[in-house]
């Protein structure tokens, strides 16, 4: 489509016009006047712009196209532009080893032992970039070992160690992802965890990436504190082998590891366990490092770690983490995500202000995000005691949580949680409205549920404050 040229930046449309202007990449002179027409256009060009008739007049001052030159035009122009991007994103160790394999070819074996030499140090240097770090040293030692000439000093045997180390750090990457992206792994993971058991001094030692992966599934799986706690000690003992890459790294999988684990687990024993260690993250400063240089940070991440403080009382951490990272979300997203967290901690601290008039903005093309505000919106009719209004809202959402059920919009881990809150909302308004005794066995449920531990429900504090002010 011509209308992608919109996506590229600034600088992209700058390099674009020197590929499609250089005699190397197009000769044809109706591209170069093309690219023209589109770049006055530039970033707004509309289906419109590039109608067939439209194309055609600027091109060759025709009032009706010819649909099979123009085709043709559009054809030729839209080729030019994948292999620019290509040419644009070309990965340098790919760009690498397409070197290395011409000079081997044309057998000149000066230039490549140079070549080899500086693809060694380069995949080095890139140790931390995930499981590609290991495809690349596997690359180099395969160079090494079957390609180069006789002389050549190799070490046996290490093109299958970091065959080994990719194929483990890839199968941790897709079980942590699993939830999401993926199905579980099966026995396979079982099996690279004892690869990791079997090897753990070499790979402690030497590759601290797979273990911050190994952790982090481990704590998954469980649902035990104790395995960030193992990754924190092991992190703390080991940070000299960690480089800057690394360090960012291992908080930003920490931090991913909290909002599954949260996803997967919103109890309140749970969550006050996320909190302590989601403090340090925030609190060290070192969590930020990993969101600069243009990386962003998930709006459910973002949403899920500021939930977690919200949901121990902890305002202020919610509120540094919220104006902190909201920068580091992608840009589309700041402003909502600003909105619900400011109508959010504005609420829980009684700022009654502009709570409504920010729960207005809230749009359904989040579905989370608007029943989270749904929620907030009960309460704060509860805290104005507007009951009346109260209960048209619940028969609403509850018919709302109904149709995301039917349709599967909604996890059902997330409708569960909604619906408790449905339950515990009623019977609070029922004490208030006089028809719930504060001695009768529905109240006691009521007290039950909001100092359990393992009950799932969003804001049980907010429920336990209620439940004091009655009884006095």
């Amino acid at each position: 489509m011509l209308t992608d040229i919109n996506s590229l930046t600034t600088d992209e449309l700058r390099s674009f016009s020197e590929f499609i202007n250089s005699p190397y990449f197009n000769k044809s002179a109706a591209m170069k006047k093309l690219y023209i027409y589109l770049e006055e256009r530039y970033p707004h060009v509309t289906k419109e712009d590039v109608a067939k008739d439209k194309i055609a007049a600027y091109l060759f001052d025709e009032l009706k196209a010819n649909d099979v030159r123009i085709r043709k035009i559009e054809s030729e122009f839209n080729k030019l532009f994948e292999k620019f991007l290509i040419h644009h994103n070309a990965d340098v160790m790919e760009s690498h080893i397409q070197l290395l394999t011409t000079l081997k070819k044309k057998s000149l074996w000066k230039t490549y032992k140079k070549k080899l030499d500086e693809f060694g140090k380069y995949s080095e240097a890139n140790f931390g970039f995930f499981a590609t770090y290991y495809y690349n040293k596997l690359n180099y030692h395969d160079e090494q070992k079957t390609y180069a000439p006789q002389g050549t000093i190799t070490r046996p045997g290490m093109e299958i160690t970091y065959l080994n180390l990719y194929f483990v750090l890839r199968g941790l990457l897709l079980h942590l992802n699993r939830k999401v992206t993926t199905p579980p792994l099966g026995s396979m993971i079982n099996s690279i965890y004892e690869f990791i058991e079997n090897n753990k001094n070499y790979i402690s030692k030497n590759h601290p990436d797979i273990i911050v992966f190994y952790y982090s599934n481990l704590y998954f799986d469980s649902n035990d504190i104790i395995y960030l706690n193992l990754l924190e000690k092991y992190f703390k003992k080991n940070k000299k082998i960690f480089n800057e890459t690394l360090e960012a790294f291992y908080y930003q999988v920490v931090l991913n590891a909290l909002h599954l684990n949260r996803s997967a687990d919103p109890t309140q024993e749970n969550l006050a366990k996320n909190f302590e260690f989601l403090k340090r993250l925030i609190r060290n400063g070192h969590l930020k490092m990993f969101y600069k240089d243009g990386r962003t940070i998930g709006p459910a991440q973002y949403f899920s770690c500021f939930n977690i403080a919200i949901n121990v009382q902890a305002f202020g951490l919610a509120e540094k983490f919220a104006i902190e990272f909201n920068e580091c979300l992608p840009t589309e997203f700041m402003d909502r995500m600003m909105n619900i967290v400011t109508l959010m901690l504005n609420f829980f601290r009684k700022d009654f202000t502009d709570v409504l008039e920010r729960l207005n903005e809230v749009g359904k093309e989040n579905t989370k995000l608007f029943v989270y505000s749904r929620c907030i919106k009960m309460m704060m009719l509860y805290e104005l005691n507007d009951l009346q209004t109260l209960h048209y809202e619940i028969q609403a959402f509850t018919k709302y949580i109904g149709r995301l059920k039917e349709t599967q919009t909604l996890p059902e881990r997330e409708i569960t949680r909604a619906k408790n809150f449905v339950h515990l909302i009623i019977l609070l308004a029922g004490v208030k409205e006089g028809r719930i005794s504060h001695k009768s066995k529905k109240f006691s449920e009521l007290e039950t549920r909001i100092s359990s531990k393992t009950y799932v429900n969003e804001y049980q504090f907010w429920f336990g404050e209620k439940v004091r002010e009655i009884e006095g």
